[in-house]
């Protein structure tokens, strides 16, 4: 358990509590602290992806907006990220999921 903690470096949340960036070594993570969901892949700013610029310095002052928007200076260059809402169905999406992921060898 105590690997887990090494892999964080930091954890973000928005002024209402709302949302949460835990930020790690390969990028950030947006979670809905309403329902405990991840709102996001690992985010990884272009600056950081191509090298220009170190992960942690990113991220080193990062912020989360009340309705989830990321925003953060990464080397010479500031991004925003606004969350996107999945509007299509839920029940099939989930079932393509686990489909996806069972014949991966995954769960």
């Amino acid at each position: 358990m105590s690997c887990v903690y090494k892999l964080l470096s930091r954890a973000v949340v928005s002024k209402n509590r709302r949302f949460l960036l835990i930020v790690g070594k390969e990028g950030g993570r947006l979670i809905d602290t309403v329902d405990g969901l991840v709102m996001s892949g690992i985010l990884v700013p272009p600056n950081a992806m191509n090298g220009r610029a170190e992960m942690e310095q990113c991220f080193n002052h990062a912020f989360v907006t009340d309705t989830g928007a990321i925003e953060l200076i990464c080397g010479d260059k500031e991004y925003h990220r606004d969350p996107i809402a999945f509007s299509g169905d839920a029940k099939s999406r989930l079932q393509e999921i686990l489909k996806d992921g069972l014949a991966n060898g995954s769960n």
